[in-house]
């Protein structure tokens, strides 16, 4: 008989769909306080990187500029749906941003899950 004291044995349970995993290219930024910007319409490129361990890494131009872990969601707001939370985040308040996958289209749609007027990022393979 094994005992397991002081774990849980679904304390690193994939939540990330396969579906999702992957990288993902950035197309556009809209809402916010700030207008609707356009991947082709400015000097850089992002990319999402979604990975089965409940992670994500968002790039700029090939560096990396963010860590993320990704977490069921557990208010009103978020029931029910997959967040990224910034890892090592120091100071203010991480709003945190919904995964939407939108397999019809082949997308991904990030609006805030804590804050209001922030912008809704989107991406598609």
């Amino acid at each position: 008989m094994l005992l397991f004291a002081g774990c849980s044995v679904f304390e690193n349970e994939q939540l990330v769909p396969v579906e999702i995993e992957g990288e993902w290219t950035w197309y556009q930024t809209v809402g916010g306080w700030g207008q609707t910007v356009k991947a082709d319409t400015v000097n850089y490129k992002m990319t999402l990187k979604i990975y089965s361990q409940n992670e994500a890494h968002w790039f700029k131009n090939d560096s990396l500029i963010q860590k993320y872990t990704i977490q069921e969601g557990d208010d009103d707001w978020t029931k029910d749906e997959l967040v990224m939370f910034r890892q090592d985040y120091e100071g203010g308040t991480d709003c945190g941003l919904i995964i939407m996958y939108k397999p019809e289209q082949r997308e991904l749609h990030l609006p805030t899950a804590l804050c209001t007027d922030s912008p809704t990022y989107f991406f598609k393979r």
